[in-house]
């Protein structure tokens, strides 16, 4: 039985039918992250216009980035006007902070763009339904309190670290019907009902990571095609309930995106499986990803975000699974 839910959970992205509306844009933007890594920004650019365009609620990450690979082409019409209905979205006035923007510091025309970006922010920041993000604040705290008393990794008897486990791997239960509930009744937790939650590593309330069951899969595969959460957000939580439910076995298995400290395939019939699952959900395949990465840290990078989804190599195994049980 329980071979069968990870095979389901597996392959669920590719059978479930839902409206993928926010996929081609998925898609388009992992092409354009692609293009900047590869310095090719009047090609990321164009890609960047039409996924921005195609989508009612593109997300933050990819706005910035434009404005980013505009300021590079010095594309002031784009700066300007193209982008006026995504003011509220981002701070102008902290965007202008970094270097690449300093050349528009004397043009009236920026000098407004960030006053009107500033006082949009707090306009939408009032939209917030802040009564949602106060219940999933008291959920999480309720989810984390049985973890935070008994971790496995840290109990050396392999008995009691066995059951630890079955006990870790099941003690949300008791959120997951309120969690449901909520979601019910606010929507699904995104940057449009929970808004500064999507600022920092957490995209969706922790005692979501715990979930298990299908019927919340089917939930949050809808979510990524509704643009609600963003492909690396889906894929590092299906990595991770995948080993959480037994990480002493499964650390060492591929999953269907390879994320979240799940070991590099070393044979090439496995790695174009994986990245054609990847780029099914809008993802870029493992080799661009790595360069999207040693893009985003070097010296070269004007601005640039990137929230690229976790592999590793095979000579840093050993210490992933040990950075995995940290995270935890």
């Amino acid at each position: 039985m329980k071979r069968m839910f990870h095979l389901l959970l597996l392959f669920l992205p590719l059978t479930v039918v839902a409206q993928q509306n926010y996929i081609p844009y998925y898609q388009a933007v992992a092409k354009a992250e692609v293009c900047v890594s590869q310095r090719r920004y009047d090609t990321a650019m164009s890609l960047y216009k039409s996924a921005l365009s195609s989508v009612e609620y593109p997300h933050n990450k990819d706005i910035r980035n434009a404005y980013v690979c505009a300021a590079i082409l010095n594309d002031t019409n784009f700066l300007f006007d193209t982008l006026s209905p995504y003011f509220g979205r981002i701070s102008v006035s902290a965007l202008s902070k970094l270097p690449l923007f300093s050349k528009y510091d004397s043009l009236p025309k920026w000098n407004r763009v960030k006053t009107l970006s500033d006082s949009l922010l707090l306009v939408s920041e009032q939209s917030i339904n802040w009564e949602y993000v106060r219940l999933i604040d008291s959920l999480n705290q309720e989810d984390q309190k049985p973890r935070n008393k008994r971790l496995p990794w840290k109990i050396h008897n392999v008995r009691k670290r066995e059951e630890a486990y079955r006990y870790w791997r099941f003690i949300d239960s008791s959120v997951a019907a309120t969690m449901d509930s909520l979601i019910l009744l606010y929507g699904y937790p995104c940057m449009q009902n929970t808004g500064y939650r999507f600022r920092n590593g957490y995209s969706y309330p922790v005692c979501l990571w715990h979930r298990g069951d299908t019927l919340f899969a089917k939930t949050e595969y809808e979510a990524l095609c509704q643009g609600k959460i963003s492909p690396e957000n889906y894929a590092r939580h299906i990595s991770y309930i995948i080993m959480a439910s037994n990480a002493d076995s499964l650390i060492k298995k591929k999953d269907v995106f390879c994320t979240n400290f799940m070991p590099y395939p070393e044979d090439s019939a496995n790695k174009m499986r994986i990245d054609s699952n990847r780029r099914r959900i809008g993802l870029p395949s493992l080799d661009e990803a790595q360069a999207m990465r040693e893009y985003f840290r070097s010296n070269e990078n004007p601005g640039f975000i990137f929230d690229v989804s976790f592999w590793v190599s095979p000579k840093r195994r050993r210490f992933a699974v040990s950075l995995f049980h940290f995270a935890q």
